[in-house]
């Protein structure tokens, strides 16, 4: 799976609803509304970090979701935005945490790419790395320890 992005209309929220349901997938969702004008506001950020995550939607893997006040009734969700706009992060339809920071590019950006999940290959791309590190590592601790036995029997 790759990171999907939809914006929730009348003919898209009821399959969307019933993407939602399963409880593995990790879903962003922007509750804007147009009568808002903080959502108007942030509206340009949001357009720029859709952009950024679709040239690299191969990494991760759930939802980003622009969702308006009309439809987001029609979400199966178990809690619903007090103000807008409000960023939510879901696990399935059970809310996890809402952002909390100021609504600009790099809060956001950093806020989805550190909760939605990353696709199995870069996982395994990571931990192979980390494996090589910690081989280093270790490699560099015998040395050290042989040092230090030379160190004593010359004292």
């Amino acid at each position: 799976m790759v990171l999907k992005f939809i914006t929730l209309n009348d003919n898209n929220v009821e399959r969307y609803a019933k993407n939602m349901q399963d409880t593995n997938t990790v879903h962003v969702v922007a509750f804007l509304a147009d009568w808002c004008g903080h959502c108007q506001r942030f509206k340009p950020e949001w357009k720029k970090i859709k952009k950024h995550l679709k040239s690299k939607k191969h990494l991760y893997n759930g939802y980003v979701v622009t969702a308006c006040d009309k439809t987001m009734n029609n979400i199966p969700c178990d809690v619903k935005p007090r103000g807008f706009p409000t960023i939510s992060l879901f696990k399935g339809t059970k809310h996890i945490r809402d952002f909390s920071e100021e609504r600009n590019y790099i809060n956001v950006l950093n806020f989805i790419k550190n909760n939605v999940i990353k696709n199995n290959k870069t996982q395994s791309r990571n931990n192979k790395t980390k494996g090589k590190n910690n081989k280093s590592q270790q490699k560099k601790n015998k040395k050290g320890k042989k040092s230090r036995k030379k160190l004593k029997k010359n004292q």
